[in-house]
């Protein structure tokens, strides 16, 4: 059940009064989004309005099925070509610890990052710190550089805000290591 939002504005004089009604989602209409409180399901949660196909502004969004105070989903900015995060962990006061595969499509991971147990900012978002990352390897053994594996996450949702999905109707599934060989 979704309610109105009035806002009241008085003039000058305070003779004249305008108003306006928004629709505004039950989530959004607290003060400071609680991850905790969203009902299990599917979310969109992004830093500002998501972009609509042909507009060309980055937005970072997390994408996320929740169940109970375990969240999986895609992190992700808008307009960025190299690829997503797939985060799987719980959720805390709008922090997800947790792990994360990194699906990459133009670039490596640099060895020194990868070896690493300090927790160092994803690309250049300070809203992801990512730690203890190994390469994934293929079935036969190889290294897979499409994939990596960080072993330890923590992802700061603070100030994001949920929006309604552009095609409510698209079911997803969540699955950040969807070929078994990938749990090795």
């Amino acid at each position: 059940m979704r309610k109105k939002l009035l806002l009241i504005n008085l003039a000058t004089l305070g003779l004249l009064t305008s108003t306006v009604s928004y629709d505004v989602p039950a989530i959004a209409r607290t003060a400071k989004m609680s991850l905790e409180k969203f009902p299990n399901g599917r979310h969109l949660i992004c830093t500002s309005q998501p972009p609509k196909n042909d507009e060309a502004i980055s937005v970072t969004c997390f994408r996320f099925l929740k169940q109970g105070n375990r969240i999986k989903g895609y992190f992700y900015i808008t307009r960025m070509s190299d690829g997503s995060i797939c985060i799987d962990g719980k959720v805390k006061k709008n922090i997800v610890n947790g792990e994360a595969v990194y699906f990459i499509k133009y670039r490596d991971v640099a060895l020194a990052e990868r070896e690493s147990s300090k927790f160092e900012e994803w690309g250049f978002n300070p809203r992801l710190r990512t730690s203890r990352a190994r390469a994934i390897l293929d079935p036969s053994g190889a290294e897979n550089n499409n994939f990596i594996h960080y072993r330890r996450i923590i992802l700061d949702l603070n100030g994001m805000k949920p929006y309604k999905e552009r095609n409510p109707g698209m079911g997803y599934q969540v699955d950040c290591f969807p070929y078994s060989w990938m749990r090795r």
